[in-house]
């Protein structure tokens, strides 16, 4: 790993052609910030994440990309900024919830609102770094400059508003029993003055959070529940954990829809049955849970469907209405797969596949498999996703077409490999 972070940071004759000195003063921190992560991994737990050490390396090779421009035709433009990779590698950076991938979502969004101020996604980014940091201030401000530019919604001015209730509340609550450990028989250095020190600190949010649990047992072991600073530090703290559970300020790109994840996806499939379709065809009547559709939709269908997976590049279905539409993209840059997020019709689905789920096959966090080339076939993602997940008692295929002419060669061959059923236009896993 050390090797490899040193690798990316040596100079090479590729510069940024166009760009202001401070844009590439900045960005070559970024460079720094990411490799010195990589090369310095936290043996206590692991090593890094597999999601974020691949968007880490996606964000190093758009700033050093080492193939010649003659070669590799579709590089990064030297005078851009590669802002898809940078905003890419901020959330799975926040996700493992550490104190150096903090830093580092911090570093990484500091440049983006820099270099891009009027993005809205660098704004938002920017606001939740900086909450779980505990800077609640300033994500206020941030927050407030995605709302401005998202243009004043009222979902978009409510994270602000929570996060200073947020602190008003935390600010109370610090005040409350400070010396409950001298109360108690303690030192000065108990759990009320620890809690009270992270808040007037601004420490990260998971020490906040349990700083404020230690002072409430340790105040009702100390004065019991009918005190009333202890009765009103509990409900303070029952307050904080509801503000903690809302969702986050939304992506302004996805109209009313919610983003979902690999394991929310898990969680609503567990114990339900699955049956993913192609081109004119219908499910057996009542004897699936779920209907998967691929790619463009049928005419027949105009109503609900539940769950859409389609291409980024393909556009048709996208006005009817889904309760998940999932869009895939192999690309190994996330561009394209933003573009057609932001394409999605407004109010045409109920939540929208996250980056997470853009290319299972070749997520190195989900099946991390590389043989299936650039283009694997709509309905074989699927098919190898749900098989990946492990959690539904039945999976089929049915396909208008022949299986032949729907899949892939080599997609076939390993579908009948573990199918339980198969005929022309059937398959069925378990």
């Amino acid at each position: 790993m050390r090797r490899q972070a040193a690798r990316l940071l040596r100079p090479k004759s590729r510069t940024f052609r166009g760009g202001s000195p401070q844009a590439v003063a900045m960005l070559r921190r970024c460079e720094r910030s990411c490799a010195g992560y990589l090369a310095h991994p936290d043996p206590s737990r692991g090593g890094p994440p597999a999601a974020l050490v691949a968007a880490l390396g996606g964000l190093l090779y758009a700033l050093r990309p080492d193939e010649p421009d003659a070669v590799r035709q579709d590089a990064v433009p030297l005078d851009a900024v590669p802002l898809d990779e940078l905003l890419g590698a901020v959330a799975p950076a926040l996700d493992a919830g550490g104190a150096p991938e903090r830093e580092l979502a911090l570093a990484l969004t500091e440049a983006a609102v820099a270099l891009r101020p009027r993005s809205k996604g660098a704004w938002r980014l920017r606001g939740r770094a900086l909450e779980e940091s505990g800077r609640l201030s300033e994500a206020i401000v941030a927050h407030e400059r995605y709302a401005a530019l998202d243009g004043a919604e009222p979902r978009c001015l409510l994270r602000p508003q929570v996060l200073r209730e947020q602190r008003e509340l935390l600010d109370e609550a610090a005040g409350l029993l400070p010396d409950v450990a001298e109360a108690a028989g303690g030192s000065g250095s108990g759990p009320g003055r620890v809690f009270a020190a992270a808040v007037a600190g601004g420490r990260p949010l998971p020490e906040v959070r349990d700083a404020f649990t230690a002072h409430l047992t340790a105040a009702l072991a100390a004065h019991g529940a009918a005190h009333p600073d202890v009765a009103r530090l509990a409900v303070l703290h029952g307050r904080h954990r509801r503000l903690l559970a809302l969702d986050p300020a939304p992506d302004g790109h996805l109209a009313d829809a919610r983003p979902l994840g690999v394991h929310e996806l898990r969680g609503r499939l567990e114990g339900r049955t699955v049956c993913v379709l192609t081109g004119e065809v219908e499910p057996p009547a009542g004897a699936y849970d779920v209907v998967v559709r691929c790619d463009e939709l049928p005419a027949s269908v105009t109503g609900p469907v539940d769950v859409h997976a389609t291409r980024a590049g393909s556009r048709g279905g996208w006005t009817t209405r889904a309760a998940i539409r999932i869009v895939l993209d192999e690309s190994p840059r996330p561009g394209p797969w933003a573009e057609a997020i932001r394409s999605l019709a407004p109010g045409a689905q109920g939540r929208v596949g996250d980056a997470g789920l853009r290319r299972p096959l070749s997520d190195p966090s989900l099946c991390d498999e590389q043989q299936w080339g650039e283009t694997p076939s709509t309905p074989f993602v699927v098919l190898r996703l749900l098989d990946f997940l492990d959690v539904s008692p039945r999976i089929g295929l049915r396909t208008a077409a022949p299986l032949s002419r729907t899949l892939r060669a080599p997609e076939l061959d390993w579908l009948r490999a573990r199918a339980q059923d198969c005929d022309q236009t059937r398959i069925t896993l378990r």
